[in-house]
């Protein structure tokens, strides 16, 4: 058995690469922690143009049908510019839901590079950025549109969306940290 890249894969890889360098790489994460979506939501228009968004989708679907392979190099090279948001949902777990029930305009909408999250009915309400994103929920092994309403929560996991500085932790648990974490700060120079 060969487990070497072939040269479709480090032609993808350079591909998703080429897409993350003319976005300015780490600049999209700085820009969307300080409140600026639209550097990221580009590079998601310009993977799904690439086909990363349909890796995992049937041709007849409108995906490109490629395997697990070719979505874990397309995956790595998406980390090193560290994009923002939903990446595992939107690339991975939405387009593979959506295909298995048959959701086909939902489907085109993900594969035009709208930005997707999952997420079970117990934490809807709790959804990554909404606003941002098409929400999907398995409810009773069924998956229907997620909330769109006022009522929905910060995300259980607000870092991925950080809208503003994160709050500052206090407590007993968090103490010591402030002092340990300045001992071992590097000398600015």
């Amino acid at each position: 058995m060969d487990f070497l890249l072939n040269d479709i894969h480090t032609d993808l890889a350079s591909t998703v690469a080429a897409i993350g360098e003319k976005a300015g790489g780490a600049a999209v994460a700085r820009a969307w922690s300080e409140g600026d979506r639209t550097p990221a939501l580009t590079v998601y228009g310009r993977l799904a143009e690439a086909g990363i968004t349909g890796l995992l989708v049937d041709d007849d679907l409108g995906g490109s049908g490629a395997g697990a392979t070719e979505m874990v190099v397309a995956a790595e090279q998406i980390g090193r510019f560290a994009l923002p948001g939903p990446v595992a949902e939107t690339f991975a777990a939405v387009p593979c839901a959506l295909a298995a029930a048959g959701a086909s305009d939902a489907l085109a909408a993900l594969l035009n590079g709208r930005p997707a999250t999952i997420a079970t009915s117990a934490t809807a309400r709790r959804a990554a950025a909404p606003v941002d994103a098409d929400v999907y929920v398995l409810r009773d092994g069924a998956l229907s549109s997620g909330p769109s309403s006022p009522n929905t929560r910060r995300s259980i996991r607000p870092g991925r969306w950080p809208t503003s500085k994160p709050e500052p932790r206090s407590g007993p648990r968090t103490r010591g940290r402030s002092r340990i974490s300045a001992r071992w700060r590097r000398p600015r120079s």
